[in-house]
């Protein structure tokens, strides 16, 4: 985006702000996970600082799970606008695995999801030592179950849970989705 992606707007209201709507909804507390030394887009929220030298999820991921006070954590991208708190609940229930995300058309949303800390926390953290930043292969190394789409459409008909503003294309779509709701 060529910005910080947190702090850009949809609707008068940051990418930041509609996330934590979302999840407040849902879980108690938010934090908010990013670099040490940039700018803190939702002030009022604890902050969790991480330094890795990449520019990685996987980085903020180790850096949620183990700040995080309890066990199960919902991790969402800041880039999500219309998060449904419905699939997020669904995604936060129990199941046997270390992660549970929501899948869409054959793909996986890694940062859709509800981790277990302290099952995920040791493979992800090797993986992060060892350089192995993909989530798509700590996923598969955790055997993610996923919520299939499906059920995630059944919480979220349009899945606009699914919208991520990566690029300024995205975020015009977006624009317009907000427009049509």
């Amino acid at each position: 985006m060529g910005r910080d992606k947190a702090l850009v707007e949809i609707g008068g209201i940051s990418l930041a702000e509609w996330v934590r709507r979302s999840l407040a909804e849902v879980a108690s507390p938010v934090l908010v996970v990013g670099k040490n030394g940039e700018r803190h887009p939702l002030p009022d929220l604890p902050f969790v600082g991480e330094d890795c030298p990449a520019r990685c999820s996987l980085a903020g991921l180790v850096a949620a799970l183990s700040a995080a006070p309890d066990d199960r954590v919902i991790v969402v991208g800041c880039d999500h606008p219309f998060l449904s708190p419905d699939l997020l609940r669904a995604l936060a229930k129990r199941g046997d695995r270390a992660v549970r995300v929501a899948g869409r058309g054959g793909g996986l949303e890694p940062l859709l999801g509800c981790w277990d800390a302290p099952r995920a926390l040791p493979v992800l953290s090797r993986r992060l030592q060892d350089g192995a930043l993909s989530l798509y292969g700590a996923l598969r190394e955790l055997s993610a179950e996923v919520l299939p789409e499906i059920e995630a459409r059944a919480l979220d008909p349009d899945l606009r849970s699914f919208v991520n503003v990566n690029t300024p294309e995205d975020l015009a779509r977006a624009r317009c989705s907000l427009e049509k709701y």
